[in-house]
Parts: structure tokens; sequence; C-alpha cells
């Protein structure tokens, strides 16, 4: 993945206890998957503020070429400079 894909990527929050927040894109299959293994699954919005927010800058080390991402889970832009 690319540092933008990876910001988009389905994503989960982990609470005490085996609680689970995880967005719905996570197929129903792996949630079931976790239930299954003991953990309490709650199904959130697609595109959920709860499993947070993040902008990420990088540079690839052998072309030095710099890639920006930006989360669309929250207000913000990326930029590399």
């Amino acid at each position: 993945m690319n540092v933008q894909e990876a910001i988009e990527a389905p994503r989960v929050r982990v609470y005490r206890d085996r609680l689970i927040d995880a967005e719905s894109r996570i197929s129903a299959e792996t949630r079931a998957g976790l239930a299954q293994r003991g953990h309490e699954v709650n199904t959130i919005d697609d595109w959920s503020w709860i499993v947070g927010g993040g902008r990420v800058s990088s540079r690839d080390p052998e072309s030095g070429a710099l890639m920006a991402g930006a989360d669309p889970r929250r207000d913000g832009y990326a930029l590399a400079i």
C-alpha cells in the first residue's frame, strides 16, 4: 500500500476486555471470526472518527521521493515538500 491507501484502510479500535469497534468496511466474515475468538465486536460506520485519524509524510530511501497522506475521517491535509 502507498501512504494514502494505508491511511484509508478499514480500521478497528481495541478496548479493554476484548471489546472492539470495527468499521463496517471490514468484512462480515472477519468480524464474525473475531467474535468466534471471544471478542465483542461493535460494528461502526464505514468511515468513523472513533478509530482515530492521521496524517503521514515519508521519504522513499532509494529515490528520495516525498509522499504524504491525509485521513478522510478527520479535517486536514497532508503535504510533502
